[in-house]
């Protein structure tokens, strides 16, 4: 039972540890680009896209897609090389 009170302790801190940065988030959306300076701070964009809905992670992806260099190369996560397709 310690040993889920321990795991259960851990993940309290981590969520609470979240739910702080988000909350910076929140107050100023021009203080989004700047906590993104901060490589302590880079696992938020992972977290920000991760809680957005799918019809809104498709709708981005579909637009960050022009940024994209012409030559990118894919790879899966076996390391095999996936063919995409550009959309538009």
């Amino acid at each position: 039972i310690k040993g889920i009170s321990n795991f259960i302790d851990s993940y309290i801190v981590i969520l609470t540890s979240v739910d702080k940065r988000l909350n910076h988030i929140i107050k100023s959306k021009h203080d989004v680009l700047k906590l993104f300076n901060n490589d302590l701070n880079r696992d938020l964009l992972f977290i920000l896209i991760s809680s957005l809905p799918g019809d809104q992670i498709n709708s981005l992806f579909i637009y960050i897609q022009q940024f994209f260099p012409e030559d990118l190369s894919c790879f899966s996560f076996l390391a095999l090389e996936v063919e995409y397709e550009r959309i538009g």
